[in-house]
C-alpha cells in the first residue's frame, strides 16, 4: 500500500463509500498489516469530519491520534477501541480454521 498520509481520492471515496474502508481495514488486519489498517482508519477519519473531530469523539489527545494513525502507529487496545467506536465501528474476534478444519 502506498503510505501517502493525505490521499484526497481515498478520503473522498471513503466519504461516499465507507464500506470500502471497512473492507480494506479487515483485509489489512487479516494480512497482519497494521500500518495499512491504521492509514485506512486515518483516511476514514478524514472522510468523516477530520482528525480533530475524531480526537474529540474518541476522547483522546489530537497529537496522540495523529501519531496513532500513522504507518508507524502502535495503538493500545483501549485506543483502538476508542477510535473504532468514534468512527461507528467495533472490533470482532473469530476463530481461525485449524489444519483439521481445512
Amino acid at each position: 500500500m502506498a503510505k501517502n498520509i493525505y490521499d484526497k481520492s481515498k478520503i473522498e471515496l471513503y466519504r461516499t463509500h465507507p464500506e470500502l474502508a471497512h473492507a480494506a481495514i479487515n483485509s489489512y488486519l487479516n494480512e497482519n498489516d497494521q500500518a495499512g489498517a491504521l492509514i485506512t482508519l486515518r483516511y476514514l477519519a478524514q472522510s468523516q469530519g477530520g482528525m480533530l473531530q475524531l480526537a474529540q469523539d474518541a476522547k483522546l489527545n489530537a497529537t496522540q491520534i495523529y501519531r496513532t494513525l500513522s504507518e508507524n502507529g502502535n495503538p493500545s487496545l483501549s485506543n483502538w477501541c476508542a477510535i473504532l467506536q468514534a468512527l461507528g465501528l467495533q472490533m470482532a474476534i473469530k476463530k481461525l480454521p485449524t489444519r483439521e478444519d481445512r
